[in-house]
């Protein structure tokens, strides 16, 4: 006969709600504490735990049955955090090397070409969807740090981070498109 945790793991495989739900609520805090050793920011640390269990969810029946959900769910955690931290090192380094590129413009630049280009970022910030501005807006104009506007909005760190670099990508599309046309 199956242990109480062997029937319970083999009912989340078989995708038992009722039995994920249990697992979650039996494994959520301890989760937690095992991401906090690498995060320090509570809210992100509360992502990267909530997308562990719905990729876990997801992930259910691929999951060999020799290792325990738990196991298989700290994995997850681990991983979903290695990737954050790749990519948070990759926008930090892109964005360096822009404000690098930007300096050495501005020694060489003629004035008049400035006051074009700021013309045409002023242009590229109004053609964002309103939630992108309002939130480049508040981290660039007011120097607001993520964590702040994610509680004024009431939004998740995460989703700052992610209208960032929608407006940059969008920004830098813009202007490519204006200069484009203007050539």
């Amino acid at each position: 006969m199956k242990s109480e945790k062997d029937l319970s793991e083999h009912l989340v495989r078989k995708g038992d709600k009722r039995a994920f739900e249990m697992f979650y609520h039996k494994h959520f805090k301890s989760l937690i504490a095992y991401l906090r050793m690498f995060v320090n920011d509570p809210d992100l640390t509360k992502d990267i735990a909530q997308q562990s269990f719905v990729k876990l969810w997801v992930k259910r029946t691929a999951v060999p049955t020799d290792i325990p959900l738990k196991r298989y769910l700290l994995a997850i955690a681990k991983n979903l955090y290695i990737d954050y931290y790749r990519a948070q090192k990759r926008e930090t380094e892109t964005l360096e090397q822009l404000k690098l590129e930007a300096l050495e413009h501005l020694d060489t630049e003629p004035t008049e070409s400035l006051t074009h280009r700021s013309e045409l970022l002023k242009q590229a910030i109004k053609e964002l969807p309103p939630k992108c501005r309002e939130v480049l807006l508040m981290s660039k104009m007011d120097g607001l740090p993520y964590k702040q506007i994610a509680l004024r909005l009431d939004i998740s760190v995460k989703t700052v981070e992610s209208q960032m670099r929608i407006a940059y990508t969008k920004i830098r599309a813009c202007i490519l498109d204006m200069e484009d046309a203007k050539n």
